[in-house]
Order: structure tokens, then sequence, then C-alpha cells
């Protein structure tokens, strides 16, 4: 599957769905008061721990005006070994490599939007250089 969706216009922008690594949560608290029944047909849990899978979808905007912009960049890679193993954090895709899918570098956004920061949301706005200091 391709990491980014083909972009739409509106008005002046370019708005496009891209990817960032997939991951696994609890069902149940994905769902909350849904009843597992409900959801369960929708997205069936691994039958070992209960979890679902999930998506990262940063959007990339992009207009004469502006941009790129890149709204909710993802998960990110600085993932130790045990964290990375309990969410089943995947190596690909990676915001990066859609953006290049998209024809960008990372370096070519200008605008980096983050509507909360919550870990699978905002993990991808700060990666780490070859001396391992965490850069934008």
């Amino acid at each position: 599957m391709a990491a980014t969706s083909q972009p739409i216009s509106i008005g002046p922008y370019r708005v496009r769905g891209l990817r960032d690594r997939d991951f696994r949560l609890d069902g149940g608290s994905m769902f909350g008061v849904v009843p597992r029944v409900l959801w369960e047909k929708l997205e069936p849990p691994d039958p070992k721990d209960h979890t679902v899978s999930l998506a990262t979808r940063p959007i990339l905007i992009e207009g004469a005006a502006c941009g790129p912009i890149l709204v909710e960049p993802g998960i990110g890679g600085r993932w130790e070994a045990k964290p990375k193993a309990i969410y089943r954090i995947a190596d690909a895709p990676t915001v990066e490599g859609s953006l290049r899918e998209a024809g960008l570098a990372a370096g070519d956004v200008r605008v980096v939007v983050l509507t909360h920061f919550h870990w699978d949301h905002a993990g991808a706005a700060v990666t780490k250089d070859r001396s391992g200091a965490a850069i934008p």
C-alpha cells in the first residue's frame, strides 16, 4: 500500500494524507464505553493481547501562499526496544518516506502543527541527528 493518498484540492491548497508507523493498542482503551461485541466486528482484536491495529495519518497541506505544512507527524522512530515491542510499532512506513513519495524532504516542511502532545501524534516532530542530538 502506498504511504500517501492522492491529494485533494481545497481552494488554493492541496491536502494529502500521509502515513507514519502503524502500532497496536488495547481495543477496550480505544473504543471506551462501546461494548466489545460491537467494535470487534469492525476491528477484530488480537486474541492473545486484545490489541487492535492503528495507523498514524499525518496530513500534508501545500499551497502557493504557504507550506508545506505537516499536521500531526506521527509516532516517529526514537523508540527503545521495550516500548517498541509493547506497542508493536512498525518500522515502516515512515513520515519521512511518505514525504519522499510526495516529492518532499523533511527539511522542506515549513510548519508542523500539533493538535495535542500525545506520543502517537507528536513523536515524529523530533528526530536524532548522526551524533544522537535531538533535532526538529
